[in-house]
């Protein structure tokens, strides 16, 4: 029986080293963090602009196409198609994409909506004084028996 050789074996055969194992990840990209560049609603938006890509040389991860496929309706709702590369093609890729008709795909990074820490509800609350604090817990009582009573509850 004539065995079929595989693609490492043909590399072998040439003398050549074979860069992907697993998936089609090359070795150097498979620790490497990928990062989302770009959110696209349908996944045709999307094949275009992932098969452009590749054919760059850039290796692109996509998350949530197939949930889209089958329901397409949570596109929105899932945030959409995200189109993923690895960090150290993350420039590279969105020079691509802007240069060729896809900016308003590209995720905005606008250092004016960056907070540097978090807004937390409780340092609102810890920040208001006592007087403030009596009348929020009144109108969440107050709120909370008019529902029990319009429900027949109470």
């Amino acid at each position: 029986m004539h065995k079929i050789p595989t693609k490492e074996a043909s590399f072998a055969q040439k003398k050549l080293s074979y860069p992907f194992k697993h998936n089609g990840i090359p070795d150097a990209l498979k620790m490497e963090a990928f990062v989302t560049i770009a959110h696209f609603t349908y996944p045709s938006e999307l094949a275009v602009a992932r098969s452009f890509l590749e054919s760059q040389g850039i290796h692109t991860y996509v998350r949530d196409e197939l949930t889209i496929q089958v329901h397409n309706f949570l596109s929105n709702a899932l945030g959409n198609i995200r189109l993923e590369v690895p960090d150290s093609q993350k420039m590279q890729a969105i020079q691509l994409l802007a240069e060729h008709g896809y900016e308003n795909y590209l995720l905005q990074e606008d250092p004016a909506l960056v907070d540097e820490e978090p807004f937390r509800w409780s340092d609102l609350y810890g920040n208001m004084p006592s007087m403030i604090k009596l009348w929020v817990w009144i109108v969440v009582a107050l709120t909370l028996i008019s529902l029990l009573i319009v429900s027949g509850l109470l």
